[in-house]
C-alpha cells in the first residue's frame, strides 16, 4: 500500500511500502518516491519529512527551490523542480523561499539569517528570534524582546514599527504586489500600506476585537486571504471585504481557482472562487 501527497508544482511524493529481507526476516520499508504529474519517477533517493502521525510533509516550489529534510542528519536542504538536491542538507532550521528569492535559515547556534537560492548568506546570522520571509523587498524581524522592525534586502532597518501591540505579530504583512497590511494600535484600524509605509486604504468591516489567532493564507491578483480562527476573509487591495465564510477546510490550486468548504452550523456549502475573489461555483447540501 502506498501513500500519496497532493501535487505541488507538478511534483508529488509517494510513500511506497516495499519488502526488505534481512537475515531471512522480511519487514516493510517505507521508500519515498518523487513523481511528476504525468507519473514519471524523478527521484527514489531524495529523503522526505515524515511527521509524528506518519503523514508526509511536502513543500511548495518557489524560485525553483523546495525544502527537503534528511531525518538521519536532522538537517534541511533544498531541491529543484527535477528533484535534484541543489542546496545540501546543512541547515538546522530552514523555511521556504519567497518570490523575493530569499529564505530564512538557522545555524547550529540557533541564530537566524537569510540565504539566496545558491545557499549563500546574504543577510548574516544575527537574529535570535525567527524573522519573517521577504515580500516586495520588505521583511519583519524581531529583537530579543520580540519588538518588530522592518528591514530591506540588505538587512538595514527601514521602519521601526510604531505602537507595537499584541496584534503586531499578525497585523504587519507585505504581499508580493508591493502592498501590505498594518494594524494601527492607536487608531484601532487596519490599513493597506505601500512599501514606504504610507496608508493607502483602510480595511472596511474589519474589527480586531480580542481575537489573536490570525494568519495570512494566500493572495491573488486582486485579493488576499486572511483567517481569524476558523473565519475566513477575502479582501481586495482597496480594503473592501469580498467574501466571508466559516470553514475548517480550505485549499488553493496553482490555477488561481480556490475551494472552500463552509460548514458553519453543521452545514456543508462548497464554493469555488477565482483570483478576483468572485464565487464561480456553489454547492450546497439540502435536507434530502
Amino acid at each position: 500500500m502506498s501513500e500519496f501527497t497532493s501535487l505541488y508544482g507538478n511534483v508529488a511524493i509517494v510513500k511506497e511500502v516495499r519488502q526488505k529481507v534481512t537475515w531471512g526476516i522480511s519487514t516493510d520499508e517505507f521508500v519515498p518516491v518523487y513523481i511528476s504529474g504525468d507519473g514519471k519517477v524523478l527521484s527514489e533517493t531524495l529523503p522526505m519529512r515524515t511527521n509524528t502521525d506518519g503523514s508526509i510533509s511536502h513543500y511548495s516550489l518557489v524560485e525553483d527551490r523546495a525544502l527537503v529534510y534528511d531525518g538521519q542528519k536532522e538537517r534541511w536542504g533544498y531541491r529543484d523542480e527535477k528533484c535534484k538536491l541543489v542546496i545540501p542538507f546543512k541547515y538546522r532550521g530552514a523555511w521556504s523561499f519567497t518570490k523575493d528569492g530569499l529564505a530564512v535559515a538557522r545555524d547550529e547556534e540557533g541564530k537566524y539569517g537569510y540565504i539566496n537560492t545558491q545557499g549563500e548568506w546574504v543577510i548574516e546570522l544575527q537574529y535570535s528570534v525567527a524573522p519573517e520571509g521577504f515580500h516586495s523587498g520588505r521583511a519583519m524581524i524581531y529583537d530579543k524582546a520580540k519588538m518588530p522592525y522592518i528591514i530591506d534586502r540588505t538587512g538595514n532597518i527601514v521602519w521601526k514599527v510604531p505602537t507595537p501591540s499584541i496584534y503586531t505579530w499578525y497585523m504587519i504583512h507585505f504581499f508580493d504586489n508591493g502592498l501590505g497590511v498594518y494594524y494601527d494600535a492607536d487608531a484601532e484600524k487596519t490599513y493597506i500600506i505601500d512599501p514606504s509605509f504610507n496608508k493607502v486604504a483602510v480595511m472596511r468591516k474589519f474589527e480586531v476585537g480580542t481575537k489573536t489567532a490570525r494568519s495570512f493564507l494566500a493572495e491573488g491578483e486582486d485579493w488576499w486571504h486572511y483567517k481569524c480562527f476558523d473565519t475566513h476573509y477575502i479582501y481586495d487591495f482597496k480594503g473592501n471585504l469580498l467574501l466571508e465564510y466559516f470553514s475548517y477546510s480550505d485549499s488553493s490550486g496553482d490555477n488561481g481557482i480556490n475551494f472552500i468548504l463552509d460548514n458553519e452550523n453543521g452545514g456543508n456549502t462548497g464554493y469555488y472562487f477565482n483570483t478576483k475573489g468572485e464565487v464561480i461555483a456553489l454547492f450546497q447540501d439540502t435536507q434530502f
